[in-house]
């Protein structure tokens, strides 16, 4: 059943994804095409012990939302990109290779 929270927590199933992008400003806040950067959110459902061990950082840091830029722990890093091949549409599963936003 879609939003028993008992199936969230098994690890292929994945009942609702989403992943967002958006334009930011570039360096120096520059808004000038070509200088702009890309914010890529993907939003995941997880039971509460595995959001604590996705969202604790390289430095064994635990946050609330979200971590740094950089700071995914390796493990974790892994493991989504595996996820990320498996289940995101071809396109978003290459934008997040090749921006070494889940691959090291």
């Amino acid at each position: 059943m879609v939003g028993d929270s008992s199936s969230l927590a098994t690890p292929d199933l994945h009942l609702v994804e989403n992943m967002d992008s958006y334009k930011i400003p570039g360096l120096k806040g520059s808004l000038v095409p070509g200088d702009l950067f890309a914010n890529l959110v993907w939003y995941q459902n997880h039971d509460p012990a595995e959001l604590k061990r996705i969202l604790t950082d390289s430095e064994d840091v635990s946050h609330k939302y979200s971590l740094r830029i950089g700071k995914i722990d390796s493990k974790v890093k892994e493991e989504q990109g595996k996820v990320a091949a498996a289940i995101l549409p071809p396109q978003l599963a290459e934008v997040c290779r090749k921006s070494n936003l889940l691959s090291s």
